[in-house]
């Protein structure tokens, strides 16, 4: 039943939502007010880093407590929802107990929705550890379900657990959602048990979001080649100091030295001597004309002259200045000629420009699948259950599933790619369908890394509260 607005002829959209009647607020002398109280509770339990929080305050329910008992979770959670109780508490222990200790946080009268994601370490198939014994806080979660009774529940883990909950709690009903279909850039499966709710995707296959979408900035700057070993900058940054021992960028460098010569050095009120180029940056191009195939950076003869200056007599069949290539093979540069055959000269026409991919290099997310013997190979089983070897997909695809530890960039070169770099803690939770501005305070930085792979993606639990009959 939708509520309706006395005086307005309009019904309210939200049926779970408690209102005060226009004739009650002009006793109180509020003519122009009207005052809507939410009625949707929930409780998270096994809350980790509070990504089902998150998605049930988006959707517009009041978390009146979330409990977990590993205390860089909890701070993390604390961090992004201060007003919300998160308490250091061992679940698994008496049903009676923890059954009071959360109603005595409820309301009379509210919708009471309980939410559990109970840990998912020995149930994953990747796990050396006894599934059974992950299942005992899954059983112990359904079992306390069962006692409360709530208007409606939930509960999130690996894709395996499905089997394992026919076996132990037969009758419960599971779903397997994709949190690509709710607009998370990543093609993440998880069963999702519980009852009172229909999750309703909001993406076709065609909508998913991309890396690339998710994250702009990877398209700029990953466009040159990033070196490793130097800690990156972001363009709003000062530059760091120039000197002839950082590669990939522009370097200073002086004259070679005479032997007994002191090493020169320039004041900042000084021209340096000369600036070279190195990969990409900015070049001293100068007109060839003794049919020199390249000359960069400096002058190929004493004949060459700079294009500031009157070119000299121009020859039939001379370039004035060096045979310049498309590079669509991902290679870092193609000086004077074809780096592969894959390169053509750019007085032809270019091969098909491809949408948020950069005509230097293609950029792709690594699986992180290996070649070893006993990648794909389930520990439990002995049986090989997946596959081997490099696996990567470009960025204008979701990603693969987050996991506790960071996924790569790369470049998928034969027959091994190249790691660009790894996703940050903050592109990451993106990837996992949180605000660009979630904050992740961290002892170790690991600890962080785990309670971000284990995360609820915050738009399935979004849909999941909407969803609710």
């Amino acid at each position: 039943m939708i509520p309706y607005v006395e005086g307005t002829g309009k019904p309210r959209a939200h049926d779970h939502f408690k209102q005060t009647t226009l004739r009650e607020l002009l006793k109180r002398g509020k003519e122009q007010e009207l005052i809507f109280k939410p009625l949707v509770q929930v409780v998270d339990l096994f809350c980790g880093g509070g990504g089902f929080t998150e998605g049930a305050v988006r959707a517009g329910a009041d978390v009146v407590l979330s409990i977990d008992c590993w205390e860089p979770a909890i701070q993390i959670h604390k961090a992004n929802h201060p007003d919300i109780p998160c308490e250091n508490y061992t679940l698994g222990g008496s049903i009676v107990e923890t059954a009071a200790f959360i109603r005595s946080r409820l309301t009379p009268g509210a919708h009471f929705h309980l939410h559990g994601s109970p840990p998912c370490q020995k149930l994953s198939n990747a796990s050396n550890g006894d599934a059974e014994e992950g299942m005992i806080l899954v059983n112990w979660f359904i079992d306390l379900v069962r006692y409360m009774k709530p208007d409606s529940w939930s509960m999130e883990n690996v894709v395996p657990v499905a089997k394992k909950i026919d076996k132990h709690r037969p009758g419960t009903p599971h779903v397997k959602l994709n949190s690509a279909d709710f607009g998370v850039p990543q093609t993440r499966n998880r069963i999702f048990a519980g009852e009172g709710w229909v999750a309703e995707p909001t993406h076709t296959k065609d909508e998913w979001v991309s890396v690339i979408e998710a994250l702009p900035h990877l398209e700029g700057e990953l466009n040159m080649s990033v070196n490793k070993n130097i800690k990156q900058r972001t363009v709003d940054e000062p530059m760091r100091t120039i000197t002839s021992k950082t590669p990939s960028q522009t370097r200073i460098v002086s004259r070679r030295r005479k032997k007994g010569e002191e090493p020169q050095s320039y004041s900042p009120e000084r021209p340096a001597h000369t600036i070279t180029q190195v990969q990409h940056i900015m070049e001293n191009i100068v007109v060839n004309t003794d049919g020199c195939s390249n000359s960069v950076s400096r002058r190929a003869l004493s004949v060459d002259r700079s294009v500031s200056e009157p070119a000299k007599t121009v020859h039939n069949n001379r370039p004035t200045l060096r045979n310049v290539h498309l590079n669509t093979s991902g290679c870092s540069e193609s000086m004077g000629d074809a780096a592969v055959a894959k390169d053509r000269v750019i007085t032809k026409p270019s091969k098909v420009i491809r949408a948020h991919h950069s005509t230097l290099r293609e950029i792709h997310m690594d699986s992180g699948r290996s070649s070893a013997k006993t990648c794909g190979v389930n520990p439990k089983t002995g049986k090989k259950q997946g596959g081997s070897g490099f696996l990567s997909r470009p960025i204008t695809e979701p990603s693969y599933t987050c996991m506790s530890s960071p996924r790569s960039l790369c470049e998928p070169t034969k027959p091994k790619a190249t790691k660009i770099r790894s996703l940050t803690l903050a592109e990451t939770a993106v990837l996992q369908g949180f605000s660009a501005d979630m904050k992740i305070p961290y002892k170790r930085k690991k600890d962080a890394w785990t309670v971000l792979g284990n995360a609820v993606c915050p738009p399935v639990a979004e849909a999941i509260i909407r969803g609710l009959k």
